[in-house]
């Protein structure tokens, strides 16, 4: 059992410390985890009519035998909002379980997730390799977004025209918001794709946050290995309201990540507990993706975040990854939520 490195938050927030959800191990292909609640937990006092989740965050599971993999897979399913939510919400997804093959050609590894058929209902939750790759299985996080203040988006390196695997090893984009905000926000990010040839070894982070931006950076480090190119990769961002969190006290995000040690072989996890900046009225829902990971592309690629024991005031996380993987480090950033209007 390897000890615990948890890093510290990014962004304007460093002395926040990092939590993390609660998510299902297996047992099926979907857990929407949806709250439906509004206002605070009263027992004496019926539930509103009308009551519904401005946040609802959920997984989507594969769960298929190796056997039956087939290169280029492209895993689907229909997800529902209960009740339906009040507009039609902006998704995003990270990626927080991932196994993969190394046989395909120059062990390069492509995933991608992303919505599709958006509606106040529901919507289609997608998980996909292409050419040689093999994606036995997948879990993708998503969170459906109705607040108007949280600003949002998703990132492609592809959307800069030129091909990233002619550019340095260091990645920084400005992403400018849409709207100023009016007091610094706390800024999230994780992957939801990527196609990577060579070490298998990506990060992303936000720095140089401000009320009109930030600086997103993806790294990609060779590691002597001259025939690594990052393809293309695709990045969630969250950015909210720092003055609403203190005062609403209805998010915490921030960063958990194993020991920076050397390549692990075998079944392994890293645990740990974190505990949030406050407490939330009720247990939060969580979602989360994988901000980090440095693997051996000489074995499959196998890697899993969930997290227990999910309370008011903190929680039990843990990375793992088995069979033959060679793990040298990852991380995971987090989005826990309260789910219900105010």
């Amino acid at each position: 059992m390897a000890t615990v490195d948890v890093p510290q938050a990014v962004g304007p927030f460093k002395g926040w410390i990092n939590t993390i959800s609660h998510i299902v191990e297996g047992g099926g292909e979907r857990d929407t985890r949806a709250c439906s609640c509004d206002g605070p937990s009263n027992a004496l006092a019926p539930p509103k009519p009308d009551s519904r989740a401005s946040v609802v965050v959920g997984r989507y599971s594969t769960s298929n035998h190796w056997s039956q993999v087939v290169r280029g897979a492209h895993y689907s399913s229909a997800l529902h909002f209960q009740p339906p939510l009040r507009t039609v919400p902006r998704i995003f997804t990270g990626l927080s379980m991932l196994d993969m093959g190394e046989d395909a050609e120059d062990s390069t590894i492509r995933v991608d997730s992303f919505p599709q058929n958006v509606t106040q209902g529901g919507f289609i939750c997608n998980g996909k390799s292409w050419r040689d790759t093999k994606l036995y299985n997948l879990s993708v996080d998503w969170a459906a977004i109705e607040k108007p203040e949280w600003q949002c988006g998703v990132f492609k390196t592809q959307e800069l025209g030129e091909p990233w695997e002619k550019a340095d090893s260091v990645f920084d984009h400005r992403v400018v918001f849409p709207r100023s905000f009016t007091s610094l926000p706390m800024v999230f990010v994780c992957f939801n794709g990527f196609d990577l040839r060579g070490n298998w070894n990506l990060r992303t982070y936000a720095t140089n946050i401000d009320h009109t931006g930030f600086n997103l950076s993806i790294v990609k480090s060779d590691d002597g290995d001259s025939s690594t190119r990052l393809w293309s990769a695709s990045v969630t961002w969250i950015a909210i309201p720092g003055d609403e969190v203190l005062k609403r006290k209805d998010v915490w995000m921030g960063q958990f990540g194993t020991a920076r040690k050397g390549e692990i072989g075998g079944d392994g996890s890293w645990r740990g507990h974190t505990d949030f900046g406050f407490q939330f009225r009720r247990p939060p829902k969580v979602f989360m993706g994988l901000d980090h990971f440095n693997l051996s592309r000489r074995r499959n690629l196998r890697l899993r975040a969930e997290t227990t024991n999910v309370t008011v005031s903190g929680m039990d996380w843990k990375i793992s990854k088995w069979h033959d993987t060679m793990l040298k480090g990852a991380s995971v950033s987090y989005l826990a939520v309260d789910c219900a209007d105010r």
